[in-house]
């Protein structure tokens, strides 16, 4: 089954969502990148900059035990 849809001008995820970080715009743009094999994986997601904080926190809790 051969899908085709129109082309669309691309406005830019920071005119959609101007509000939110550049990393978090970064991240959701390869989220959400058409071609499979360029898309993002849950992997690479969570090994994002976007998410460091949180990384870098886990890695606090686990170093400094109970």
């Amino acid at each position: 089954m051969k899908l085709e849809f129109p082309a669309k001008k691309f406005v830019g995820i920071a005119k959609l969502i101007p509000h939110v970080s550049a990393e978090a715009q970064d991240l959701i743009l390869k989220m959400l990148t058409y071609n499979a094999d360029d898309r993002y994986t849950a992997s690479q997601c969570i090994k994002h900059p976007y998410f460091k904080e949180l990384r870098e926190l886990d890695m606090a809790q686990l170093t400094s035990g109970p």
